[in-house]
């Protein structure tokens, strides 16, 4: 069933069959006069961090943003987060990666979904890389918000195969990779970072756009923190975010046919 957030978006609640359980959904569909003369619809699948879910106000409002902009917006939760009840893998990456992946073969299979684009915050970022690189064919466009480039250095201590802390979603060892590695096909990427972050430093941004290829854009904000809570640090962020999507998913800004 369709509802609206307001009259300019549709939003559609569903769920993902996997092996492992349904994946919690919500589908933000654009208003139709903005979908005039684009022959498919790009859809951006929305990624958030460790202890966050598809409720959070940042992802609720980018994909109401993305929507308002032509654009398809799936936001979901990760095993262990929000509604997701799911059977856990065996480790937290495997696990979210897993998620990821059966979350990207259903957006292959809407029947008016053209390329896709990754929109990740934080652990969200650092699985939008990795699966970007295992989906090339399909993924034309990432967007990273303080996103690791080495969990080890976030995490020292805590080896990828030691069970985790009790307070990591379902206290499942961290598992692997823990790094970003070097992608050179991993293209059309736009990394964000405040260089306030309190949690993730800001020299990962640098570290994952080394690692990227071309077309490619680093962003970095003084005032920015990890989660960008300042209103208006975020809606500028959002429109940088919505403008590089555009760019890249929307046949007639990209210039293709």
């Amino acid at each position: 069933m369709l509802t609206g957030s307001e009259p300019t978006t549709l939003w559609e609640s569903l769920e993902i069959a996997t092996p492992r359980g349904a994946i919690p959904a919500v589908l933000h569909h654009p208003r139709p006069s903005s979908l005039q003369g684009v022959p498919s619809r790009p859809v951006v699948v929305c990624c958030h961090g460790m202890l966050s879910s598809m409720q959070s106000s940042k992802f609720v409002g980018a994909a109401d943003r993305l929507a308002e902009n032509g654009l398809l917006a799936l936001r979901f939760d990760f095993t262990g987060c929000g509604d997701n009840r799911s059977a856990p893998a065996e480790s937290l990456l495997a696990t979210r990666q897993s998620d990821l992946g059966e979350v990207l073969r259903w957006a292959e299979k809407l029947g008016c979904a053209g390329p896709v684009g990754l929109f990740g915050s934080s652990l969200g970022g650092f699985l939008s890389l990795l699966l970007a690189s295992r989906f090339s064919e399909r993924v034309r466009a990432v967007v990273t918000w303080a996103a690791p480039y080495d969990l080890t250095e976030l995490f020292p201590g805590i080896p990828a195969s030691r069970s985790s802390s009790p307070a990591w979603p379902l206290g499942l060892p961290l598992g692997e990779p823990t790094v970003v590695q070097e992608s050179p096909d991993l293209t059309h990427v736009l990394v964000v970072h405040g260089m306030g972050d309190e949690i993730v430093p800001w020299s990962h941004a640098v570290n994952i756009y080394r690692k990227v290829g071309e077309p490619k854009r680093i962003l970095l904000l003084e005032e920015g923190d990890h989660r960008f809570v300042d209103n208006t640090v975020r809606n500028r962020l959002l429109d940088v975010t919505v403008d590089w999507f555009r760019k890249w998913l929307l046949p007639q800004e990209a210039g293709c046919a």
